[in-house]
């Protein structure tokens, strides 16, 4: 590669730039035009097909020659425009359910790269049963508002946590049962907000709160903000990880500046690399080996500057194909080999026509360049970026980021007609909301965006307790995650010995309690 102008985190950013999280917009249908749900705004230009739809086309028919005389960026912009994309991404196809890149969704509504059943507004989270609002989390069942927390039954505002059952208002706590505000805790039974009681006063105090008032919530949740950022944090939250920096690293080797990874090996400035992730470098690419430049690519291996590849070998410059090796520049192919532009050519064409394209884009300065952030699917007030870094506006001016006002091109839907209501208007008790709040088209203010109340969601709420949301259900959950540590890391001193350690950033709690490693294990013995 030529060496480039930009620092390993600004291109970081930018990738991080190109990716959807979780959203849902209304695209059009690549050939009628009507509506289809998607996770691509119709403002960038890409029109959709639902999965099925798309799968069963071959787009190898829409091709074009090589122009070298032509910036190779724009001729792939023009191929890109002219080939629509699978709509939804699921990996295996949902029943009943609302979801994009779906494990193997049931009767779920507005999922993200879940396994899950009979939940709602979840991202990242694997076998899920009955929850809600939960965001990068394993095996939970019946639970609520969950963020990087592991085994849960039961619970509800969950940070940092595993192994817990009928807890509430839990951070960085393991192994505990029926506590109600705890931090720092292992092993624990009838706490209330760190202070231990017998069986029958916790089961009392816990009588006497009714969560499904908004007001007491509330007062709650800013109790339970104000106890997360007075507990004692670890430098960073990795676990089984040999020679590694980063952060929410779990079985890594040998991995620097990654970032929410599992089992990467030989890493360097990685986002996601997860399970069999391997000698990548400046990418995101989950699944994938020796890969670099990469805005998003599974499953892969030797693949350079690729948007949404998977299971392909030896690609560049390469979005949306699937089993494909040796091609250069293709746009929505599957099972293909020695493609330029999506068209065809002999092993020995394909390698001569390479050459020229690679000796000609670097005579331009284009070939080592990420994507222009034109290629994007979302604007960029919605993708990634915001859960991974903290706000830079000169960087986001380096890497010009595009965004647009997300209401248009009916990206919100057809509300045309409809009654809206405001989020004052909704009652404040669950025991005073019926099926006729469901289906009412209700603004989130800060969004500006409407949304409804589903039914199965009332029905979750009133099973426990809880209050109806006050906006839209992607802030909440962007909201959720954007409260992780983020990829930027500074140095702190320890809380407890001064001494220095390197720690990532926290935009929700910059000013929290840290303490190196030593430090921190040794806080936790005391804590009986």
């Amino acid at each position: 590669m030529p060496p480039s102008p930009f620092s390993p985190r600004a291109r970081l950013y930018h990738m991080s730039a190109f990716f959807t999280v979780y959203q849902w917009w209304w695209n059009r249908h690549f050939d009628s035009g009507e509506p289809v749900l998607s996770y691509a705004h119709p403002g960038s230009g890409i029109k959709v097909l639902p999965d099925k739809e798309w799968f069963d086309r071959d787009f190898q028919e829409t091709n074009q020659d090589c122009n070298l005389s032509s910036p190779f960026l724009d001729q792939l912009r023009q191929l890109q425009l002219s080939i629509p994309i699978n709509a939804t991404r699921n990996a295996i196809e949902p029943e009943n359910s609302i979801a994009t890149i779906s494990l193997g969704d049931q009767n779920s509504y507005f999922v993200s790269a879940c396994k899950s059943k009979d939940s709602y507004y979840l991202i990242n989270c694997e076998d899920a049963e009955e929850c809600m609002d939960c965001t990068d989390s394993i095996k939970i069942t019946e639970s609520y508002h969950c963020l990087v927390s592991n085994r849960l039954h039961r619970c509800k505002y969950i940070r940092d946590s595993h192994d817990l059952i009928n807890c509430s208002f839990m951070f960085d706590c393991r192994n505990c049962e029926f506590c109600f505000g705890a931090s720092n805790k292992r092993n624990k039974k009838y706490l209330w907000w760190n202070e231990q009681l017998s069986k029958d006063e916790w089961e009392k105090r816990v009588a006497e709160v009714d969560l499904g008032d908004r007001q007491v919530l509330d007062q709650m949740v800013v109790k339970f903000d104000q106890m997360i950022n007075d507990a004692v944090w670890p430098e960073n939250f990795n676990e089984q990880s040999e020679n590694c920096t980063g952060e929410y690293l779990l079985k890594c080797v040998n991995c620097y500046r990654a970032w929410y990874s599992d089992g990467a090996k030989n890493c360097r400035y990685v986002v996601w690399d997860n399970f069999t992730s391997e000698n990548n470098a400046l990418s995101i690419s989950p699944s994938s080996s020796h890969s670099y430049g990469n805005p998003a690519i599974f499953k892969s291996s030797k693949c350079k500057f690729c948007f949404f590849g998977i299971n392909c070998q030896e690609c560049e410059y390469c979005i949306d194909c699937y089993d494909c090796q040796d091609c250069f520049g293709c746009v929505g192919l599957r099972r293909k080999k020695y493609h330029i532009f999506n068209k065809e050519y002999s092993e020995d064409e394909y390698w001569q026509k390479v050459d020229q394209l690679k000796c000609t884009m670097l005579d331009r300065g284009e070939y080592g360049r990420s994507l222009p952030m034109k290629f994007a699917y979302t604007p960029f007030v919605h993708s990634a970026w915001h859960q991974i870094f903290e706000n830079d506006n000169e960087i986001k001016k380096r890497i010009n980021a595009i965004d647009f006002d997300a209401s248009l091109d009916g990206a919100y839907g057809d509300w045309e007609g409809k009654e809206m209501i405001s989020i004052e208007q909704l009652p404040k008790r669950i025991d005073e909301a019926d099926n006729s709040w469901t289906g009412k088209a209700i603004v989130d203010p800060v969004l500006k965006r409407p949304f409804s109340i589903h039914s199965g969601e009332l029905a979750f709420l009133k099973k426990k307790r809880l209050p109806l949301r006050r906006g839209h259900f992607v802030s909440w959950v962007e909201r959720l995650r954007n409260s992780l540590n983020k990829y930027e890391q500074e140095q702190r001193e320890c809380d407890q010995c001064s001494k220095s350690t390197t720690v990532s950033k926290n935009t929700t709690f910059p000013n929290r309690k840290i303490y190196c490693r030593e430090c921190y294990l040794k806080y936790l013995e005391t804590q009986t």
